[in-house]
């Protein structure tokens, strides 16, 4: 199974097809399926997922709607949904994948989305020649190991972060480690030998897995600081602090206890609402 978006309405002039991963919608350049509308947001929203499941989050200031419904939280994609985007919409479609990579890409400019993908079409177009063959296996060789070594250092990264966030409560550290890739768990300089000693199908698994991993921890991220932001301005909004008719002598007073206090101050509201938002988006 895999999902494509289809343009149906308005500027939208692109559609992709992904089998599994992430796709970032906005306009980014950086985002795997660029929009040019000035009302748009950079990472304006994220669709996630694999096979017949997937999920679709909001990050925009303007929204994203799906059958005409504005997002609030992130929500399961059907077959036959509406996703709009200012005057950009498309259709999803999810039905069986079309390409031999579980990837595909239906009128999209953008590049492949991960380094499988790249990898098999920088291969694709090697000359039959053998001296050329033999001078882009070359390069691909040095660029493969030290790109691996990026991606794990970045996984180890997330697996760090995740570690220190939810803390070594019991029972967390073995359902945590069955959500890293083999990549995070590879020593420094061995992230190539580790996807050697598997199975190809294995190490094709452990590539796109830190990708799809990455992906939604950089999602939650950005949604529990999002989260711990409006927290706190809520909390310490002036209207918040000036309740009963306070001066602005008892205001100032009223604020700094509030700020300081031990349970629910500044510190400790945002880190409370942020782990609370980053538990809730990482499942």
């Amino acid at each position: 199974m895999s999902l494509a978006l289809t343009p149906i309405a308005g500027s939208a002039e692109s559609g992709r097809r992904i089998g599994s991963g992430s796709l970032l919608i906005g306009r980014d350049p950086r985002a795997q399926l660029r929009i040019d509308d000035p009302t748009a947001s950079g990472r304006h929203c994220v669709i996630s997922g694999q096979g017949g499941d997937w999920q679709i989050q909001d990050f925009s200031r303007n929204g994203t709607f799906v059958n005409g419904e504005k997002l609030t939280v992130r929500q399961n994609l059907r077959n036959g949904d509406r996703i709009r985007i200012a005057q950009n919409e498309w259709q999803a479609v999810i039905d069986a994948a079309t390409d031999d990579g579980g990837v595909t890409y239906v009128r999209a400019v953008t590049p492949p989305e991960t380094p499988v993908e790249h990898t098999r079409a920088m291969a694709s177009q090697r000359s039959s020649t053998p001296a050329t063959a033999r001078a882009a296996g070359g390069v691909n060789d040095r660029l493969l190991g030290p790109a691996l070594e990026v991606l794990a250092e970045i996984a180890r990264t997330r697996k760090q972060a995740r570690s220190e966030l939810f803390g070594d409560k019991p029972g967390s550290s073995a359902s945590q480690a069955r959500k890293n890739s083999p990549l995070a768990d590879a020593r420094k300089g061995q992230a190539l030998a580790t996807l050697s000693a598997m199975r190809p199908d294995e190490a094709e698994q452990a590539v796109r897995q830190a990708g799809t991993e990455l992906t939604a921890h950089d999602a939650a991220l950005l949604a529990a600081m999002q989260a711990a932001l409006h927290a706190v301005l809520d909390q310490f909004a002036p209207s918040q602090i000036q309740r009963g008719g306070k001066n602005d002598a008892q205001a100032w007073q009223a604020y700094r206890a509030a700020f300081e206090d031990q349970d629910v101050g500044f510190v400790e509201l945002f880190a409370r609402s942020f782990e609370e938002e980053y538990r809730k988006q990482s499942g």
